[in-house]
Parts: C-alpha cells; structure tokens; sequence
C-alpha cells in the first residue's frame, strides 16, 4: 500500500480554510511526540493519506511563528526601512553571504556558531518570501508547499513503496 503523505503546519485548530478543507473526516490515530497524526480516506493523490501535524506548542512552530510575525513587522508600513528597501534580487547576496557564514561556521564546529547562522539563513528566506508575497508572486505557504512536495516526491523509500539500500541510491534519485 502507498501512503501520500500531505504535510501541515499548525494543530487541530486550522485557520486556513483549505487545512480544514484537509482534515475534513480524518480522524487523530494517535499523538506522538510534537505532533498528531491523521489518517485521512479519499485523497485525490491516493486512497489512504497520512496528515503530520505539528502540535500547537511544538517550540519549533512557536518560534517559527514570532520570527514570521516579526518580519512581517518589519516589511509592515512604518517597519524598518532598510528591510522595506529590499527587493527578492538585493537579498540575493545577502543569502550568498549568509550560507557562506553558515557553511564556516559549520566547518569551525561551533554549535552556537552554527545556529545563529542557521537562523540568519532562515530570516533571509522568510524575508525574501514576504517581499515575494508583497509583489503577489508568491509566499511562505508556497515555498514551504513546493519544498514538502518536493522532498515526499525525492523520497519514495520513506513516504512510499520504493527501496533505497545506501544513501548512494537515495542521491541517484534525488539528482534523476
């Protein structure tokens, strides 16, 4: 049997309509640990679809939601002017020069190093796809949307049926 998995953010409590639109039916099977999971019947991408929800008070999703309020105060009239000033090709360096700190920073071995450079990163896409979101090319939700697609479908042997023996196969794949 193959499970489609359609990933979400948030919890039981949805506020876009399409998340409910999801949940429609499905029934909690279980909780594990920061998250829910539900079995949903129907998908249009299969017959049984697996639905990872992250709990409401998972820290990663707390902290995720004050750093998206807090660009979004920044690109808001009245934010700060630089990040108004910016445009998705002035970030581009910005990005360059941000993994570039992170990727030293990883080779340096500073864990605390790492993660404020991991944030950094972050904060630079979140930017660039609020200032997309602004322009009405698109947004968080979509990047992340595309990004979850993308992985399911690069990883068969985890959200599938497929086998992949060594990481040599999963790169095989990834690269085809």
């Amino acid at each position: 049997m193959r499970f489609n998995p359609i990933l979400l953010a948030g919890h039981q409590h949805f506020t876009h309509r399409r998340d409910r639109r999801h949940l429609a039916g499905a029934r909690c099977q279980r909780r594990t640990a920061n998250r829910f999971v539900y079995i949903l019947a129907g998908q249009k991408h299969g017959p049984i679809a697996i639905v990872e929800v992250a709990a409401a008070d998972d820290p990663r999703v707390l902290a995720l939601r004050r750093l998206i309020g807090i660009v979004d105060r920044l690109r808001e009239p009245g934010g700060c002017p630089w990040d108004l000033e910016q445009t998705e090709a002035s970030m581009a360096p910005c990005v360059i020069e941000e993994a570039h700190e992170l990727a030293e920073a990883i080779e340096d071995d500073e864990p605390g190093e790492v993660a404020a450079e991991a944030g950094d990163v972050l904060l630079n896409v979140l930017l660039i796809c609020k200032i997309a979101e602004q322009g009405g090319r698109f947004d968080l939700a979509r990047a992340a949307e595309l990004c979850a697609d993308k992985l399911v479908r690069r990883h068969p042997h985890v959200f599938g049926d497929a086998e992949a023996r060594d990481a040599g196969a999963v790169l095989g794949r990834w690269e085809a």
